[in-house]
Parts: C-alpha cells; structure tokens; sequence
C-alpha cells in the first residue's frame, strides 16, 4: 500500500514540472511573480526616437530568494530575453513597484516588455510580456509655454541678447527654438533667429540668442516660439519684449 501511495505522489510533482514554463517556474512553497503594466507614458525626442515610461510590480514570497538585479527586458519580438542592448534595469531602492525608462524607440512600432528578476545564480525569472505601441505623433498631448525675460541679456548698437524660458514642456521636443523680431508691434516683416548649439533635447530651462545686424538707436519688439519636427510653429502663450539698442 505504502508504494502505492509513493507512486502517486512522484506521478503527481512530474505533471506539475512538465506544466511549468521557463517563464513560470518557481519553487511550488513561494509566489514569484512579475506583472508590467500595458499603460505607458510616451515622449517623442527631438531625435525623432520614443522614450518609454513603463512600470511593473513584483512579488517574491521565498526568503531564500537571492534577487541581484530587477527591471523590464523589451524588443520587437515576443517574450524577449535580457542582452546587453534590450534591458533597463531599475535603480534605486525597490521595494514592489518597478519603473523603467526604456529610450530610443522608432515611432509606430509594437514592443513586447516584460519584467525580470536576476539572481545570484546568473538565472533569470520573466514576467508576461505586454504589448507597448509607441505613438507615431504626440499632435493632441504635447504642451509646451515659453516666456521672455523682461531686459534682455545684453544690448549694442547693433544686436541684442534677449532670454527666454521654456516653463512648461510635455510629450514632445520642439526641433527648433528661437526669437522672432520686428520694429513692428504687430510683428509684420518679422525676421527670425534661432537658438544655436542645441544638442538633445529642448528643456524646461533658459535659452539665449544673440540677434546681429540691427539699427542703432531702434526700438524691436521680440517674442519667442518653436518649431516641432511636423512643421507646427508655436509661440507657447503670448508674450514679447520691447528691447532698445544702443
């Protein structure tokens, strides 16, 4: 009777062995799970490439779990697996909420993302993989005000330094940034400068641009705006100073 008994149980932790995935398989005593949100924030670069805000919870119930590294694995294709060029992992402490920041994404594209665990041992627990559709344009959603400093950085006879602030940018960099000026209040004739030496990203910081060629003695009205990279021109809320040149 007693091999009877045996010879079922042993038949009974095979059929729970064979049923596990590589993906799935953990200690039958503890629950280790990874689950990453399909909902994720979205920037658009001013390289053109996506930048993706994913986020996931965790948990892992066995004490003798030794966890080295957590973060989300993504690619083109499903369940993708960790390399050195597909993985963010996650910094800071964590405690059960993971957050990836997952860069340079081509726009229009479907990602598989998926949580892991790393342990000790060099394995790798996975989570399911979600689908992440990374936007082709950010048209409805983006935000973006600008603001002109009242006295311009400095002033010659021929040029000036105005400043302006970008206070509020979301979902999207602008490709171009910079002042238009006239003599004009209503800004007809209006000529264009823009700022130089951008590199990355437009951010919500000071930008500087030294306008030449002006008249002595003459009074310019200026005001900032962007360009996106569809072409749109925004002067991200109204505003213009009224600099005089030497």
């Amino acid at each position: 009777m007693k091999l009877v008994v045996r010879g079922v149980v042993v038949a009974m932790a095979a059929l729970l062995t064979v049923g596990c995935s590589k993906d799935d398989m953990v200690d039958l005593n503890y629950k280790q799970s990874f689950v990453t949100k399909r909902e994720a924030e979205h920037f658009i670069n001013r390289d053109g490439s996506v930048t993706a805000i994913v986020k996931g919870a965790f948990e892992d119930t066995n004490p003798n779990s030794v966890v080295v590294e957590r973060g989300f694995v993504y690619g083109l294709k499903l369940d993708p697996e960790v390399t050195a060029s597909n993985t963010v992992v996650a910094k800071g402490v964590i405690e059960n909420a993971v957050v990836g920041e997952i860069k340079s994404l081509e726009k229009g594209k479907t990602y598989y993302v998926r949580g892991y665990f790393k342990m000790q041992t060099g394995t790798f627990f996975y989570g399911k993989s979600v689908q992440v559709l990374t936007p082709s344009d950010m048209k409805a959603v983006r935000k973006l005000a600008l603001k002109i400093e009242d006295k311009p950085f400095f002033v010659a006879k021929d040029q000036l330094t105005p400043t302006m602030e970008v206070t509020n940018l979301l979902k999207e960099s602008p490709v171009t940034i910079g002042f238009e000026y006239s003599e004009q209040a209503n800004f007809s004739g209006a000529k264009q400068w823009n700022v130089n030496g951008l590199t990355g990203n437009i951010q919500k910081k000071k930008y500087q641009a030294v306008i030449k060629g002006l008249k002595s003695a003459t009074t310019y009205y200026i005001k900032p705006f962007a360009i996106y990279a569809d072409g749109t021109k925004s002067y991200g809320g109204t505003n213009t100073g009224t600099f005089k040149t030497n």
